[in-house]
C-alpha cells in the first residue's frame, strides 16, 4: 500500500495488511507475509496518530514474516523533509506458529523517514509505539527474528519518547533481537531518547536468542541525551542463554553524550550463562569530560549468572 501526501497531512484510524492464517484442515499451514505500507508526505508536515497492523499470519507449521512499514517527510529523497510526528501505533510483528513450527520475522524495515541528500533543517518525533518483534515457534520450532527499526532525520532533532519494541520470539532456540535499531541524524543534530527502545533476543527453551544492536548517532556536531531505557539483552535459555547485544552511543562525531539519572542502558546475557555483550560511547575529540553519567544512571553489561563486565563499557574520544 502506498499514499503521497502533497500538502501538510494527519493520517488517522486503522490500516490492516497482516498476512493471512495458514490451513489448519491440516498441520502443513503456514501463515501469510503482511502486506507492505509507504505513506509519506512531500516536504510537509505528516502528523502519524493511528494504527497500521501489518503482522504475518499465523500457522499450525510455522508463522508469515511481517512486510516493510515507511512513514516518512520527504518523498522524492531530495533532503528537504519537514516535521513529522508518529503518536500511533505500528504493528509489524511475526506470525506465530500454532502447532510445530518457527515463529516468522519481524519487520524487515520499519523506517520513520525524515532524511536524506542534503541539508535543511527536519524535526522527527516519535511518541508512539513501533512493534517488530519476532513470531513465536511451537513444538519443535524456534523463535523468529526482530524486524529493524530506524527513526532519523536530516538536521534539528531526534525526539524518541515513545516504546521501539523489536524482540526475538520464542521457541526451542530462541530467535534474535534486532539486528539493527537506529535513532539517527546529520549536521548540527540533537538526539533526545526518553522513552523506551527494546532488542532483546527471545526466550529458548534450550537456547535463548542473542541480544540485538542499537545505536543512536549522527554526523556532524551531534549531542545525545539519554534518559529513558535501552537494551540488548540476549534471551533466557533452559541450558545455554543468548549473549548480549550491542549498543553503540556516538559514531566518533559527537560533542556530548549525556546520562540522566533515570537512563537505564543494558547489553546483558541472558541467564543462565550468557555472555556479557557490549556497550560503546563514542565520541569526538574533546575528552571524557563531555560524557556525562549522572548519580542514578545505569549501564550494564552482566553475564547471564549476573557477573558484571565493566571492561564491556567502552568510553571513547577520538
Amino acid at each position: 500500500m502506498y499514499g503521497t501526501f502533497f500538502g501538510p497531512a494527519t493520517v488517522s484510524g486503522t490500516i490492516t495488511t497482516n498476512g493471512g492464517t495458514g490451513s489448519t484442515a491440516g498441520t502443513a499451514g503456514i501463515g501469510g507475509q503482511a502486506g507492505g505500507v509507504d505513506l509519506d508526505s512531500d516536504d510537509q508536515t505528516f502528523l502519524f496518530t493511528g494504527t497500521i497492523n501489518a503482522n504475518g499470519g499465523n500457522g499450525p507449521a510455522g508463522g508469515g514474516n511481517s512486510n516493510y512499514v515507511a512513514l516518512g517527510a520527504d518523498y522524492g529523497e531530495d533532503g528537504i523533509g519537514g516535521y513529522l510526528e508518529v503518536t500511533g501505533t505500528v504493528n509489524a510483528n511475526g506470525g506465530n506458529a500454532t502447532n510445530s513450527g518457527n515463529g516468522g520475522n519481524g519487520c524487515p524495515y520499519l523506517f520513520i523517514d525524515n532524511y536524506s541528500g542534503i541539508s535543511y533543517n527536519s524535526t522527527t518525533l516519535m511518541t508512539g509505539t513501533l512493534n517488530a518483534n519476532g513470531g513465536n515457534g511451537a513444538g519443535a520450532g524456534n523463535g523468529g527474528a526482530a524486524g529493524q527499526v530506524d527513526v532519523d532525520a536530516r538536521s534539528d532533532s531526534v525526539t524518541m519518547s515513545g516504546t521501539i519494541n523489536a524482540v526475538g520470539g520464542t521457541g526451542v532456540t530462541g530467535g534474535a533481537g534486532s539486528s539493527y535499531v537506529g535513532i539517527y541524524g546529520n549536521n548540527p543534530f540533537a538526539a533526545n531518547i526518553s522513552g523506551t527502545i527494546r532488542a532483546n533476543g527471545g526466550a529458548g527453551t534450550t537456547t535463548g536468542g542473542a541480544g540485538g544492536y542499537v545505536d543512536a548517532g549522527g554526523s556532524t556536531s551531534t549531542t545525545i541525551t539519554v534518559s529513558g531505557t535501552i537494551e540488548a539483552n540476549g534471551g533466557n535459555g533452559g541450558t545455554t542463554g543468548g549473549a548480549g547485544g550491542f549498543i553503540l552511543l556516538g559514531y566518533g562525531s559527537e560533542t556530548a553524550i549525556a546520562f540522566a539519572a533515570t537512563a537505564r542502558v543494558r547489553a546483558n546475557g541472558g541467564a543462565a550463562n550468557g555472555a556479557a555483550g557490549n556497550i560503546d560511547i563514542d565520541i569526538v575529540g574533546t575528552g571524557l569530560g563531555a560524557i556525562s553519567e549522572a548519580v542514578g544512571s545505569v549501564l550494564e553489561t552482566n553475564t547471564g549468572a549476573g557477573t558484571a563486565v565493566p571492561a564491556n563499557i567502552d568510553r571513547n574520544t577520538n
